[in-house]
């Protein structure tokens, strides 16, 4: 029946025994007619397309094995440069080095923060009073940096930066920013919003 017919074309190969009669299968001469029966109609003649091997994925860096202080979405950038260290003195009044230091926010996001202020803590060292571009307030070991008149504004995708001077607790080089906040307020539907971004939200570098 119509029902039972291939509609597209295919190509069928028979195959039979060796022998001296294949007269039986194919006739004598070429181009013998071959019927198929119905039953070989009824066989599904869909081609089988061969599997191509997958190619070796892409393994992205990271994933449960991320290294601690890897951020997933940084939103403020931290570089903390040590720009100079000596020891002050003779070399046998045994004082602890000092250092100079640069500290570096870059914005990340697509606002501008104002008013912002960087808090952080020190392990052991310890940053004089006097710094350039900021202010400087310590509170148990909890420094809160804030702007000046002229840059607290941080802009989108800009940086500010500061520095100062500050002294080791024994150790031959400074260790690094603990603990880091960065506070301040962006405009967010015609209105004045809070924000704050910790340690998850922000990328911090050590340089060098």
């Amino acid at each position: 029946s119509p029902d039972n017919q291939q509609s597209d074309d295919h190509r069928i190969v028979l195959t039979w025994p060796h022998g001296d009669n294949d007269s039986a299968y194919a006739g004598n001469n070429f181009g013998t007619t071959v019927t198929v029966n119905a039953v070989a109609q009824q066989v599904p003649f869909d081609e089988v397309e061969p599997e191509t091997p997958e190619e070796p994925g892409t393994e992205i860096p990271g994933g449960d094995d991320d290294e601690p202080g890897e951020t997933v979405d940084a939103k403020i950038a931290i570089d903390y440069n040590i720009e100079n260290i000596w020891t002050p003195g003779n070399p046998g009044d045994n004082n602890p080095p000092e250092f100079q230091y640069k500290i570096v926010i870059k914005n990340l996001s697509d606002s501008a923060i104002e008013n912002w202020e960087l808090s952080f803590s020190l392990t052991d060292d310890q940053y004089k009073n006097s710094i350039w571009e900021a202010t400087l307030n310590n509170n148990e070991q909890r420094y809160h940096v804030n702007p000046l008149n002229y840059n607290q504004v941080l802009r989108a995708q800009s940086t500010v930066n500061f520095g100062g001077h500050g002294i080791t607790g024994g150790s031959d080089i400074p260790k690094d920013l603990k603990d880091l906040k960065l506070t301040g307020t962006i405009m967010e539907n015609g209105s004045s919003t809070t924000v704050t971004y910790e340690a998850d939200q922000i990328k911090y570098t050590r340089l060098p």
